[in-house]
């Protein structure tokens, strides 16, 4: 596996063969969740808004089963994900008890930028019907109209500590404010726009993507 600073990149002659996934829990109400794949236990007690680490699995067709900690009966939630070569996910689930849903969220691998510029994107699981932009300090527009369940392109940035303020498109009103995010160089990182756990606001989760472990 080639690598730098523990990121695998595609294209590389000794591309992995696997493909590395993460969970992501934003199920409203519930203290902890464990997954499952296959019958078999792969992330446990993952509280609210907790991203797991990578864990790598071959390709193929898989059932996925969310449980609430400690139980391991009838699941709140189950789905069926392909997983293919050379890839890293975030599986996300969403919801509440009787509405939960569950997301594959791509995280492409790429080569080095030449410039070693930083890359962001913004995730949109704030809620049905709206639309974020995003703002850095200086008034630049990163980020526009990224809807419900949408992935906004990477843009590329200088490396540097920022602070983005995601706002509703088309009111202004400011959603949620990430701040003092630092962006290292080649780096690609995801902005998650997720409820708080109280479900009464948003909040910002700030994360590294596909970095994967050797």
């Amino acid at each position: 596996m080639d690598s730098q600073g523990g990121i695998a990149f595609f294209g590389a002659h000794n591309m992995p063969i696997s493909t590395y996934i993460r969970f992501l829990n934003l199920i409203l109400g519930e203290a902890e969740i464990s997954l499952y794949i296959d019958g078999q236990r792969y992330f446990s007690g993952m509280t609210y808004g907790a991203f797991s680490s990578y864990t790598s699995m071959p390709p193929g067709i898989y059932s996925v089963a969310l449980y609430r900690a400690g139980e391991y009966g009838r699941p709140i939630a189950e789905a069926t994900e392909s997983l293919s070569v050379g890839n890293s996910i975030t599986l996300v689930a969403t919801g509440a008890a009787g509405n939960i849903k569950v997301y594959k969220i791509p995280e492409p691998y790429m080569a080095p930028a030449v410039s070693l510029r930083s890359s962001l994107r913004v995730v949109n699981l704030s809620k049905e019907g709206l639309a974020l932009d995003g703002w850095l300090s200086n008034g630049g527009k990163v980020f526009s109209n990224v809807h419900y369940t949408e992935l906004s392109p990477y843009a590329r940035l200088q490396p540097n500590v920022y602070t983005v303020t995601i706002t509703a498109a088309g009111t202004g009103e400011t959603v949620a404010v990430a701040e003092n995010i630092y962006l290292e160089p080649g780096k690609m990182y995801s902005l998650y726009i997720v409820p708080s756990a109280d479900g009464g606001s948003f909040d910002a989760l700030f994360v590294a993507d596909g970095e994967v472990a050797k």
